[in-house]
């Protein structure tokens, strides 16, 4: 369940993540999902991946092994939602340059990881979107 304060806690991540660079392993789309989800819920669904990995190689591998990022989001978040029914704080899925990335919803875009900061998209590039209750 969403903290109260959800909002705020949703700019503040989002804030402190500006200008942070990809790195595997520790802000990369999954784990920035999964701060997100952490950050308005306090349940943490990347903790069995931390620590885990460090390249891409290693990621791929985690990836494989739990169905891609679709599989990583539905086992944490349950079914998904058409994407154009997100809203404010939850998880989106889109086609990154290298593949299915997940972000989150912030209104009419999102934002996810990019290799040297927050990126932006359009909602409209959503493929898939799991709700965060």
């Amino acid at each position: 369940m969403r903290y109260q304060n959800w909002p705020e806690r949703l700019s503040e991540i989002i804030e402190r993540r500006l200008q942070k660079c990809f790195e595997w392993g520790e802000h990369d789309c999954c784990l920035f999902a999964a701060d997100v989800v952490a950050a308005l819920t306090g349940v943490d669904f990347g903790a069995e991946l931390r620590g885990t990995y460090s390249t891409a190689l290693e990621a791929a591998r985690i990836l494989k092994e739990r169905g891609g990022v679709r599989g990583i989001a539905s086992a944490a978040l349950g079914a998904e939602i058409p994407p154009l029914m997100a809203q404010r704080g939850d998880i989106i899925m889109y086609r990154s340059a290298n593949g299915e990335a997940l972000g989150v919803c912030v209104g009419a875009q999102f934002v996810a990881a990019g290799t040297n900061a927050l990126l932006r998209g359009g909602m409209d590039e959503a493929l898939a979107a799991w709700r965060v209750k």
